[in-house]
């Protein structure tokens, strides 16, 4: 039931643990931090000591502040981390941050981030170069549900970074939430799992039910995608609602040829409304055994000519597949089934396949096209698009396309024939 306003120095702290407890509870509290500055701390466990503090339990609940970061840690144990019902507005860099080195000792086991309040992330900075993040983590097991995020600025600097949740390994549940106006002119998400340094065995990632809005977010300040999955396998994206979109709604991922690419990754029945950039989904690079199912887009366009590739493909589509990468491994295993585009608003493809002419020896392996529906578009539509010279087509092996329903005009290929040719079966073009 503490009061407490930051003073005159540039780093303030309501709690700074600094030993070993069995509990830290810090409950309906209210600090006021300094305007434009990023070390104002609710609470902070030191990292500069010899080895992790361990904390058994931390409860962080119903807390409210202004310009200032309610929980950072990067160098602890503990077995139970609840952060539930706080308020913050004018949050400089993160809400919740627990975020030890991949190769650290220190573990959190559960992590519960539930029912939080956060409003206008770097609102109060003179520059928006510092990171915006609601919540970076590293955990076990964490949920992140019903929180709100509405409005995040990170739009200055060298690597400026907006993001709801940046994740590190372990287990994952994102289910919920309310996020909206997202502003960054870096290359990340909103949701980025980041998990450099490998895989955990058996870890899963859901995320579920949750609304995504970008209304007020310009092109020039979108981030690069609404959930982008770098390394995790069994990763799940399902029953989310997407609003006002200009960058993909779900990415799979991996820059670095560092052999960690995503496996056994879905993405279906969520709800796509208004998406002003050319294709929502992309599988790039070696990924593998990709579900992409039951969604519809209610209406897709990209009015300023996106060119997502680089290879003049501005066409509107409902996923990418593409590979790049030359190493001699392949993309394999991408099933697109039983989704919706309702309106297109230029031409239309429902999946559009292209190994890059660099990528030495990789193919693309088993894309299956099955059930897809283009109920009405404004230009011409096809529902398989390859691109690229013959060397690209020689290496996309195994492409099916059956029973898909189009409007009037639409082609089964467009583009070079694949070395294993289109298999079609069933196809209505009305």
């Amino acid at each position: 039931g503490f009061k407490y306003t930051a003073g005159a120095s540039n780093t303030s702290t309501f709690l700074d643990v600094v030993a070993d407890a069995d509990l830290v509870d810090v409950s309906d509290n209210e600090f006021i931090g300094r305007v434009d500055n990023i070390t104002n701390y609710l609470v902070e466990v030191s990292s500069s000591l010899a080895s992790p503090i361990t904390i058994t339990n931390v409860n962080v609940n119903r807390n409210v502040t202004d310009n200032a970061t309610l929980f950072y840690a990067d160098f602890f144990n503990s077995d139970d981390v609840f952060f539930e019902r706080n308020v913050s507005r004018y949050t400089p860099r993160f809400m919740f941050r627990v975020n030890p080195p991949l190769t650290s000792v220190s573990v959190v086991k559960r992590l519960i981030i539930k029912n939080n309040e956060c409003y206008d992330m770097n609102g109060n900075m003179v520059l928006k170069e510092a990171t915006a993040r609601f919540a970076q983590v590293k955990a076990l097991y964490c949920e992140i549900q019903g929180n709100i995020l509405d409005g995040a600025e990170s739009t200055q600097g060298l690597t400026p970074a907006a993001n709801f949740a940046y994740i590190k390994q372990g287990t994952y549940k994102i289910f919920g939430n309310t996020v909206k106006n997202i502003k960054t002119i870096d290359s990340v998400s909103i949701i980025d799992n980041k998990g450099t340094g490998g895989k955990i065995a058996g870890s899963t990632i859901e995320i579920y039910n949750n609304v995504f809005d970008q209304e007020l977010v310009s092109f020039a300040e979108t981030p690069e995608s609404i959930i982008r999955v770098n390394e995790a396998d069994n990763v799940s994206a399902y029953s989310n609602k997407f609003f006002n979109l200009k960058c993909f709604a779900f990415r799979l991922y991996h820059s670095l040829d560092t052999g960690n690419y995503p496996e056994n990754c879905s993405f279906y029945n969520n709800e796509i409304y208004n998406i002003d950039f050319p294709v929502p989904i992309q599988v790039f690079q070696n990924i593998k055994n990709t579900s992409i199912y039951d969604n519809v887009i209610h209406e897709i366009s990209n009015t300023t000519a996106i060119d997502v590739s680089g290879v003049t493909r501005t066409e509107n589509r409902i996923v990418d597949v593409y590979q790049s990468h030359p190493n001699s491994d392949s993309l394999d295993n991408v099933l697109l089934q039983n989704n919706t585009i309702y309106k297109s608003i230029g031409n239309c493809f429902m999946v559009t396949v292209r190994v890059a002419a660099g990528a030495t020896n990789a193919t693309i392996n088993d894309v299956k096209v099955k059930g897809n529906t283009i109920v009405s578009s404004t230009g011409t539509s096809a529902i398989i698009r390859t691109t690229g010279n013959q060397i690209d087509v020689d290496r996309i092996i195994g492409t099916d396309s059956f029973n898909n329903l189009s409007v009037s005009g639409t082609t089964e290929l467009v583009g070079p024939t694949p070395a294993s040719g289109i298999r079609t079966q069933n196809n209505l073009i009305t």
